[in-house]
């Protein structure tokens, strides 16, 4: 079974910039591109520093602190210094709200680190 997870609202997205959301202790970071949000892990998986204020670019999402890339689709690594993806999570937007996947232990629902 699963849940949603309201985040935020969609008018508080900024076009190609990521802001990191949460509720109770889970923290997602959130990427809208036009009409289509993404959600990722909040941090990079280079130093761990939030993903909060990342930059859309070309389909990739850069992280602001080194310049890790990840696929905006996937969480997939592009570019170094990061070794190895991010979690890419499961949103949903519904009635301009937007919302995060939850599965039944709770956890944002997406695939595996890629």
């Amino acid at each position: 079974m699963t849940t949603l997870l309201k985040l935020c609202d969609l008018a508080d997205l900024p076009d190609k910039r990521a802001v990191v959301h949460g509720a109770e202790e889970i923290a997602v970071a959130l990427c809208r591109v036009g009409d289509r949000v993404y959600g990722f892990e909040a941090r990079c998986s280079h130093a761990l520093k939030p993903l909060d204020g990342a930059r859309a670019r070309g389909g990739s999402l850069m992280c602001p602190h080194h310049g890790a890339r990840f696929d905006l689709a996937t969480g997939k690594h592009l570019a170094a210094p990061a070794v190895r993806g991010i979690k890419a999570y499961e949103i949903r937007i519904e009635n301009e709200e937007v919302f995060v996947v939850m599965s039944a232990k709770g956890q944002p629902l997406g695939g595996e680190d890629a």
